[in-house]
């Protein structure tokens, strides 16, 4: 996923980001402020441009008059299953992962995501294929398409679903 799509830096006025939630056409999208280094600071919403509007802030304004400075996120590498599942429960889509850094690594799609499971993974594929053959005389058993893609990929399609 392009992160840029999603993101504004804090010099960006309110007009610009309206302009940027519209061309998303994303229902309930949030957008991403960073400062000068890449850092967030920040999300928007189109929510959040309507109270700023609403309490006579002008749509000429930088956006970090209407931000909310404390937007959700998951840190990578801590485990963060139950801020998923609360994410979820709130309807949010986008959710950054930061590095140490307050840098956005990348946005999880939690309406792809089924669970945020903290764990790696190991896909064994072998095996002669002895049952399959002819099909697996010249190619490998994972690489056998089922439909329009190798039988591997929809193991790893799975596991991406699930977080891993």
């Amino acid at each position: 996923m392009d992160l840029k799509k999603f993101t504004l830096t804090n010099y960006n006025s309110a007009r610009e980001a309206l302009q940027l939630i519209n061309e998303l056409a994303i229902p309930n999208i949030a957008i991403f402020i960073l400062n000068d280094e890449k850092q967030l600071i920040g999300s928007l919403t189109d929510g959040d441009i309507r109270r700023g509007l609403l309490n006579g802030i002008g749509i000429e304004e930088t956006v970090l008059k209407f931000m909310n400075s404390s937007p959700k996120l998951i840190v990578d590498g801590e485990n963060n299953f139950l801020k998923v599942k609360e994410y979820k429960s709130k309807g949010l889509r986008f959710v950054p992962i930061l590095d140490s850094n307050n840098r956005i690594e990348e946005l999880l799609d939690l309406e792809r995501l089924n669970s945020l499971i903290p764990a790696d993974v190991v896909l064994m594929a072998g095996g002669e294929g002895k049952r399959l053959r002819p099909l697996t005389e010249n190619i490998p058993k994972p690489l056998l398409k089922v439909g329009d893609k190798p039988i591997i990929e929809y193991n790893i399609d799975r596991l991406a679903r699930v977080g891993i």
